[in-house]
């Protein structure tokens, strides 16, 4: 009897997992005709409109994009919120592998195809009068493009880090663009040059004769390109025009050009030599931005301007000659040129911007010519404003060890001695009444630094990264410790602050880990009414000796 029990019992589990298997196996078949069904019906409804009379549809086969319609394509523009450009077909764009734009659509709008990086071929109808800007910015393997002849306005940088396109073919019936037998776009008569295909295998070019204007980022990522001929006829270069032309050599830039643009040459870190004529008035914000290989650069007596940040980091720089024409050094224009050992102030600069020689590692002097009305140096090529009250920047590449600033300074100028790292003492005199932002950063030999009493204000980060200092005394005349002052001082183990102080900003005792001891001018319940900013643990967590 137990056995037939047993027999029934197994019998019904067996009929029972029969049941549910059969169950689950109809139900994972209808899920997956449900998935089938929806992913058809995904792929049909890849579809919308993108102007008053223009849709597309989008194939999640073929990976094509097909524009129809008649009239413009909407125009697109970043999404603040998004930072995107949110065109209807977004979530296809990496899949995006064709673009057809049928006959009827007459414009194809800014920003359109941005960001479809596998974009491969693209077909233009023949009513399509306008391509708007950006169209098919950072379309990466977009090869070649045939523009058809009812083109009629082409917007800025159409092809934008398209980094793999190789030729521009215009339609010869074209009455307002044209292409020549290396796929280079032009205006019809060939007197602007808009775009050079930048991953064109040519490692030379000659631009022809008519052309007068360089455009925008014209050759900008051309990667290959060792040498271009620029001819006489040229007299504009406008922004980026070889910007990242990253085997480019040298350049003569012809007698017409009267201003060398924005980011013209900047990262053309194979750049060696650049020839400027005597046309040029202005070297732009940028213009050799990055250039590393440039070691030297003759500025002619044309040139009334040196932009910002103009030979930043052309970290081989090692000489600059500063014409009498030169009215003013923007903010950074030889920044970080490590290689820079001395440069000459001539008599006409009127203006000389922050920073405008700061992280220069080897520069060690900075001399001023004696007739200048507004600046002047001392013996130690240390720069200042003419009366000697603004001490502007001490040379980074200086190797005394000590400093003492002149009784008539009355400002520390903003990252004034920054990255003097050969210094480890320095006398400020009683003059001072103000130390900028920045003023002693990374001074890591710094070890011995007294603020006098007339010090009303020090800036932000002033001392910050001064790993060597030991101590320091805030005077009575200063109300606020400002943010990062003394960020980094791994070595500080004591700080005196007067009973005046009501406010010690954010991070400005960040990070000085061998903090330990605080004396303060005043009582316990002075100290508990200061501000103390966010990050300070390091000196809240110190022991503080009260003036009882």
């Amino acid at each position: 009897m137990k056995k037939i029990i047993v027999f029934l019992l197994v019998a019904t589990f067996a009929l029972l997992f029969v049941a549910c298997d059969k169950n689950n196996y109809e139900e994972k078949s209808s899920k997956k005709e449900e998935e089938t069904q929806v992913k058809a019906t995904a792929s049909a409804s890849a579809s919308g409109t993108c102007g008053n009379n223009v849709t597309w549809t989008y194939d999640d086969v073929t990976g094509i994009l097909t524009i129809s319609g008649t009239g413009a394509m909407e125009d697109y523009k970043l999404n603040d919120f998004y930072m995107a450009y949110c065109q209807p077909w977004d979530k296809y764009e990496d899949n995006v592998k064709k673009v057809v734009i049928d006959d009827g659509v007459t414009k194809i709008g800014d920003y359109a195809f941005k960001g479809c990086v596998n974009l491969q071929d693209v077909t233009i109808g023949a009513d399509v009068t306008t391509i708007g800007s950006y169209a098919f910015e950072d379309c990466k393997r977009l090869t070649d493009v045939t523009i058809p002849n009812s083109v009629t306005t082409i917007g800025d940088e159409i092809f934008h880090r398209c980094t793999g396109i190789t030729s521009i073919t215009v339609d010869s019936n074209n009455k307002y663009y044209s292409s020549d037998e290396y796929g280079v776009l032009f205006n019809k008569d060939k007197t602007t040059l808009i775009k050079y295909p930048v991953s064109n295998t040519r490692t030379s070019y000659i631009i022809p004769d008519s052309v007068t204007t360089i455009g925008s980022k014209a050759f900008e990522y051309s990667g290959r390109l060792a040498d271009v001929t620029i001819p006489n006829s040229v007299s504009t270069i406008d922004n980026s025009a070889f910007a990242y032309c990253d085997s480019l050599t040298s350049v003569t830039i012809p007698d017409g050009v009267t201003t060398i643009d924005y980011y013209a040459f900047e990262y053309c870190s194979s750049l060696t030599s650049v020839t400027i004529p005597d046309s040029v008035t202005t070297i732009c914000s940028y213009a050799f931005y990055s250039c590393t290989s440039l070691t030297s650069i003759t500025i002619p007596n044309g040139v009334t301007e040196i932009g910002d940040s103009a030979f930043s980091e052309c970290t081989s720089l090692t000489s600059i000659t500063i014409p009498d024409s030169v009215i003013t050094i923007s903010f950074r224009a030889f920044c970080s040129c490590d290689s820079l050992i001395s440069v000459t102030i001539p008599d006409s600069v009127t203006t000389i911007s922050d920073e405008a020689f700061i992280y220069c590692d080897n520069l060690t002097k900075i001399t001023v010519e004696s007739n200048n009305k507004y600046y002047s140096n001392d013996g130690y090529g240390v720069l200042f404003n003419k009366d000697k009250t603004t001490l502007i920047q001490y040379p980074t590449g200086n190797t005394r060890t000590s400093y003492t600033i002149p009784n008539s300074v009355t400002t520390i100028g903003d990252n004034a001695f920054s990255f003097c790292e050969s210094l480890t003492g320095i006398i400020i005199p009683n003059s001072v009444t103000t130390i900028g932002d920045h003023a002693f950063s990374c001074c890591e030999s710094l070890t011995s630094i007294i603020i006098p009493n007339s010090v009303t204000k020090i800036g932000s980060f002033a001392f910050s990264v001064c790993k060597s200092l030991t101590s320091i005394t805030i005077p009575d005349s200063v109300t606020k410790i400002g943010m990062g002052t003394f960020v980094g001082c791994t070595s500080l183990t004591s700080v005196t602050i007067g009973d005046v102080v009501t406010i010690i900003d954010k991070r400005a005792f960040s990070n000085c880990n061998n903090l330990r001891d605080v004396y303060y001018g005043g009582t316990e319940e002075q100290w508990e009414n200061i501000y103390i900013g966010e990050e300070n643990t390091r000196l809240t967590d110190a022991t503080i000796h009260y003036n009882q």
